[in-house]
């Protein structure tokens, strides 16, 4: 059975993600050197695989590497930045909803999903099951 704490990394980051997402950009951190052509879709991107990631790392071991539970992992991280997206549509006015966004959600969400698969399954210190 799983530990309340191996949630925590996942249930903070899921909850972050609204604060940046639907919050005027006025009051976020500038960006600095890092503002370059794509950076809003590379912080797209790295924001999903890490969500993607964290809740990998909530689920059991044994079925965090499971293609059908990575699926679904992959689905429902996938729905929440489309949920996003809609909210930024509906709730603000600073914000709006981005095709190219979702595009990036979903590529760090399959990109992570990807990784946990390989690394699963070519992880030469696994146990035989």
């Amino acid at each position: 059975m799983n530990s309340v704490k191996q949630y925590i990394p996942a249930l903070i980051f899921t909850l972050l993600i609204p604060l940046l997402s639907l919050v005027d950009p006025e009051y976020l951190p500038d960006s600095g050197s890092l503002d370059f052509a794509g950076v809003d879709k590379a912080a797209h991107l790295c924001i999903y695989a890490l969500l993607t990631f964290t809740w990998s790392l909530a689920l059991p071991p044994k079925l965090r590497t499971r293609p059908r539970h990575l699926i679904m992992l992959a689905a429902a991280v996938s729905l929440y930045g489309l949920l996003m997206e809609i909210m930024q549509l509906c709730f603000t006015e600073t914000r709006s909803m981005e095709i190219w966004d979702m595009a990036a959600n979903l590529s760090g969400t399959l990109i992570a999903a990807a990784i946990i698969f390989l690394l699963a399954r070519f992880n030469p210190y696994k146990e035989s099951e």
